[in-house]
C-alpha cells in the first residue's frame, strides 16, 4: 500500500472478519494530508489514486473531531461541510478528485475534522464469506476563525510511580502540532538520561497529556527532569526536581 504521508493515528487499517479466506485490501493513495480554511480560502480538493492492478471502489465520509477532557481523539459524524461525491469508483492507474467546501467560518475557536476514503469490500466472485481488509485514509480538515492564535504551556508536569506526564494546553484559537517531547533526565551520579516521545496535534481549548513510562533503570538516581514539546515554530520548556519514591512502583 502507498500513501504520501507516515502512519499516525489518522490512518486507520481496518480489517472486518468474517471467518473465511481472506482478501488484500486496494492500493490507493489521498493527498493532500491537510486541509485549511479561512476567510480566503473556502473550497478545495483531495486526490485519490488507484495504485493497484484492479477497479477500486470507495466511501467518503466526515467526522468531526474533538479531544475530551483527557486529551484523547473522539470523532463523530457531522455535515457541517460539503463534499462530493461521496462514492468513488476509480480504475487502475487512475485518479478521482473529491471537492470540499465550509458553509462558514467559526466566530472565535478553529472546528476541525477528517474526512475519511476508505475502501469498500468487494463481494466474494465465487460466493461465500471471506475476511475483507480495507484500507481508510483521514485527511485532517481546519477551518479557522478570522482571528487565529497560538498559545501552548506545559502545565503540571509529573512523575509518579515512574510514570511521567507531560500534559501540553492549547489555550489559543486554533490548533497546533508537537513533533515530538525531548526528556533530558540528571542524575545523582551525573550520567543524563535522554529520551523522545512521540507527538501529535493539540486541538484548540484542549489539554494533552504526553506519557513515557521510565524503566527502573532510567530511574534510578534521577533527580530532575527537563522536557521540551517541540513542533514547527513552537518549542515549551518546562522542568521537575524529581521527589523522593517517584520512580517506587
Amino acid at each position: 500500500m502507498k500513501a504520501g504521508w507516515t502512519a499516525l493515528p489518522s490512518l486507520a487499517l481496518t480489517a472486518a472478519f468474517v471467518l473465511a479466506r481472506p482478501a488484500s485490501g486496494a492500493e490507493f493513495s489521498v493527498s493532500p494530508i491537510r486541509i485549511e480554511f479561512d476567510r480566503t480560502t473556502r473550497t478545495s480538493s483531495v486526490n485519490v489514486r488507484n495504485d493497484g492492478d484492479r477497479p477500486l471502489r470507495a466511501q467518503v465520509t466526515l467526522s468531526e473531531w474533538s479531544q475530551d477532557g483527557d486529551g484523547r481523539d473522539v470523532y463523530s459524524d457531522s455535515k457541517d461541510l460539503v463534499f462530493f461525491p461521496k462514492i468513488l469508483s476509480v480504475e487502475p492507474g487512475a485518479e478521482a478528485v473529491v471537492r470540499i467546501g465550509v458553509r462558514s467560518l467559526p466566530a472565535s475557536v478553529e472546528k476541525t475534522y477528517r474526512l475519511y476514503v476508505e475502501e469498500m469490500p468487494e463481494p466474494s466472485p465465487e460466493g461465500g464469506a471471506r475476511v475483507n481488509v480495507r484500507v481508510r485514509f483521514g485527511v485532517g480538515v481546519f477551518v479557522q476563525p478570522p482571528v487565529k492564535s497560538t498559545r501552548a504551556e506545559i502545565v503540571a508536569l509529573d512523575l509518579r510511580d515512574g510514570l511521567l506526564q507531560v500534559p501540553v494546553r492549547n489555550s489559543g484559537s486554533v490548533s497546533f502540532r508537537v513533533d515530538k517531547v525531548l526528556l533530558c533526565g540528571t542524575r545523582a551520579s551525573g550520567e543524563p538520561l535522554s529520551r523522545e516521545i512521540g507527538g501529535w496535534y493539540v486541538l484548540a481549548g484542549a489539554t494533552r497529556p504526553f506519557q513515557a513510562r521510565l524503566t527502573e533503570e532510567e530511574c534510578r538516581g534521577l533527580v530532575r527532569i527537563d522536557v521540551a514539546a517541540v513542533g514547527a515554530d513552537l518549542k515549551q520548556e518546562a522542568g521537575l526536581d524529581v521527589p523522593d519514591g517517584a520512580c517506587a512502583r
